[in-house]
């Protein structure tokens, strides 16, 4: 009986609801996070107790394993014992999610898009009830004047917010998973499914726009970008001419290569929190990369300034 149910695809589902809602709470109550692995455990432990493995071999396993270990090091390493302790056991429900989605058989998949978009839906409406544009404005103003409005006409729900660069990365890699189930239910011709996913898709856009997060936007870029150039490499004129095999990558280190430089000349290099005439320069990224690249020898003028407000 223990069998039947382990093997039933509810349970698949049931594992990756409890994962997800594991993952929730690292999220939003970080202090209660820890009691809440357990649970997230315990399909794995009614998996060993019928007699069958917990998790499906895959072939990143040693990979998920070094994953595993460079967080704990890390954690090791970390001066913020208290952050890099949630940091750390959300790295682990992220581990568990990964092994849960590859538990699940392929009838629960339409159901866990769908799940999926709801949740980097849920996500943009939290966004916009709960941050505060006014105590710490983004970095476009025009999207700052957005977000007062949106401050001036919804309800107060006394909740804490998420950070935006955590929401544009969330909504953006959940959001796309419902073009699955259009696909897979694409004869139905339902008007009020087809109208529901586009106001969500609206919703998820807009969040990530007015997250402001340069990171996730390039990551959508890059990942739209190759998309487009494996269609290019797939045309028949290109297929004739080519291996495809040997195009494909060529291309797609060309492209990563401009997209880095591009990156490394522009939003790396503009200041996040220091002026430009501050003497540790503007604290951008290509900035701090640079530094990483050698080692300066210390003289009488570094050695008498406190290198602390730089991390303060």
């Amino acid at each position: 009986m223990l069998r039947r149910l382990v093997d039933d695809k509810r349970f698949a589902l049931l594992d990756l609801s409890l994962v997800l809602l594991s993952g929730a709470v690292w999220m939003l109550k970080p202090e209660w996070g820890f009691w809440f692995i357990p649970i997230a455990l315990l399909p794995w432990v009614l998996r060993l107790l019928a007699g069958i493995s917990p998790i499906q071999r895959t072939s990143f396993d040693w990979l998920v394993l070094l994953f595993l270990i460079t967080a704990w090091v890390g954690y090791w390493a970390a001066y913020d014992k208290t952050t890099a302790w949630s940091k750390v056991w959300l790295i682990v429900t992220a581990v568990l999610l990964y092994y849960s989605f590859n538990a699940q058989p392929r009838e629960n998949l339409i159901y866990i898009c769908a799940l999926f978009f709801c949740i980097g839906v849920g996500m943009s409406v939290f966004y916009f009830m709960t941050y505060d544009f006014i105590a710490a404005p983004r970095k476009l103003e025009f999207v700052n004047q957005i977000g007062r409005w949106i401050m001036n006409v919804r309800p107060q729900v006394g909740l804490n917010s998420i950070h935006p660069n955590y929401v544009a990365g969330i909504v953006a890699i959940t959001t796309p998973f419902i073009f699955y189930p259009l696909w897979k239910l694409r004869a139905r011709r339902s008007v009020l499914l087809y109208a529901t996913v586009f106001i969500g898709l609206c919703l998820a856009s807009f969040a990530v726009l007015m997250a402001t997060s340069r990171g996730v936007i390039m990551a959508i870029v890059s990942g739209v970008g190759g998309c487009l150039l494996w269609r290019l490499t797939t045309l028949n004129g290109i297929k004739n001419r080519f291996k495809r095999e040997a195009v494909f990558p060529s291309i797609i280190l060309i492209y990563l290569c401009v997209i880095v430089t591009f990156l490394y000349i522009g939003p790396a290099s503009s200041g996040n929190v220091f002026s430009g005439s501050y003497y540790y320069g503007n604290g951008g990224r290509a900035e701090l990369f640079l530094r990483l690249t050698y080692t300066a020898k210390p003289t009488r003028q570094s050695e008498s300034i406190d290198p602390l407000p730089l991390y303060k």
